[in-house]
């Protein structure tokens, strides 16, 4: 490929695509150990789930939350932080931090990004035993997605428009054709064969 394209821009899509996958890893991280996982019940035809992605009782507004489907308060405080992490790069990308509004903006972005992590620090993990887990949630990956977002915002705005192609392309396969013929889709096709 080197022979055909320029090698500042394979090495730009190269890092923008890694740093992307790795930035989806740290959120699905938290996502994941924040949902509720199956439990060992008394009753076998009947599946518990514990108490994984609930609020703790310090967390504002928790009646709120709680009367949502499980999973979307632990995805509204993520996107939160990802606007927080973006807004704090653009700032300094910009170098805008060096201005008086610039310091209101940073004000503002880490007030945003200390309520949106506080906020997921509020969330439960649930007790799934698994074989690694990684530890200081959700210190790490979302310290891990700060730095990956930093990196992106100082890659050139073209390498972000291939990204977006391509993203877009790849959505198309995957809802077209990926989505039914999975492993996993295949795998609750045969359980919801099997419940009935």
């Amino acid at each position: 490929m080197v022979l055909f394209f320029d090698l500042d821009a394979l090495v730009e899509f190269l890092s923008i695509g890694t740093l992307s996958a790795y930035s989806i890893v740290s959120a699905s991280v938290v996502i994941m150990r924040y949902q509720p996982a199956p439990i060992k019940s008394d009753n076998p035809n009947k599946l518990e789930m514990d108490d994984g992605g609930s609020l703790r009782n310090w967390v504002p507004f928790r009646d709120f939350w709680d009367n949502q489907p499980a999973g979307r308060s632990i995805c509204v405080g993520l996107f939160f932080l990802v606007v927080g992490y973006f807004w704090l790069a653009f700032t300094f990308r910009l170098e805008f931090h060096n201005t008086i509004p610039g310091y209101i903006s940073l004000f503002f972005n880490v007030i945003l990004i200390l309520v949106a992590f506080l906020f997921i620090l509020g969330h439960r993990e649930n007790r799934l035993e698994l074989s690694y887990k990684v530890p200081l949630l959700p210190w790490i990956p979302c310290f891990g997605l700060l730095i990956n977002v930093f990196m992106m915002v100082y890659l050139a705005l073209i390498t972000w428009v291939r990204l977006f192609v391509w993203l877009a392309v790849g959505l198309v396969i995957y809802f077209t054709y990926g989505i039914r013929h999975s492993k996993e889709a295949r795998k609750s096709r045969v359980v919801a064969t099997t419940s009935f």
